[in-house]
């Protein structure tokens, strides 16, 4: 059984031992759910470093969760307080924004909304595992388009497009 704290703090790992996860950031600061990880599997690598597509930390459990979306449930939480939006970008570790900041060009831009359960980068295909440097950039500049394009319009085709494409497929693991 998985134990939260406030906003979704910690998770079950594999062995049974609750794990504290790292914040997401974004402006406001919101916690996040993260998949539950095994730290005791061997190759483990640093807590605050992304999961990958076969990341020997991620759980039966925990994959489960990520493929089909349903560790994103508790963000619901974050946008009854006013932390979050449905749609927006989404937020990424603390860590990533402290590397990608001097790398992707308006990178901090994508902060001066609040992020998102789901977005137009992620119904564009940019989900998943940022491994390249091009794969970033091209997040954020589909964060960007939608900060500069957003209407109520769009956000329900986000919506409509997360629903019946965004919750699994092949860059959900």
């Amino acid at each position: 059984m998985p134990g939260l704290r406030a906003g979704g703090e910690a998770v079950v790992a594999g062995s049974g031992a609750v794990q504290a996860v790292a914040h997401r950031g974004q402006w406001p600061r919101c916690p996040g759910l993260q998949v539950p990880l095994d730290e005791g599997a061997p190759g483990v690598r640093r807590p605050d470093l992304p999961g990958t597509r076969r990341d020997p930390r991620i759980t039966r459990v925990g994959a489960f969760l990520r493929r089909t979306s349903l560790d994103e449930l508790p963000q619901f939480i974050n946008v009854l307080q006013g932390r979050m939006s449905i749609v927006g970008p989404r937020p990424h570790a603390l860590a990533h924004n402290d590397y990608y900041k001097d790398l992707v060009e308006s990178y901090m831009q994508r902060h001066m909304v609040k992020p998102g359960i789901t977005g137009w980068a992620q119904v564009c295909g940019y989900r998943g595992e940022t491994d390249t440097l091009d794969k970033m950039q091209r997040r954020v500049e589909h964060d960007l388009w939608y900060i500069n394009n957003w209407s109520l319009l769009l956000d329900l085709k986000i919506i409509f497009l997360t629903v019946f494409k965004g919750f699994t497929g092949q860059n959900a693991y």
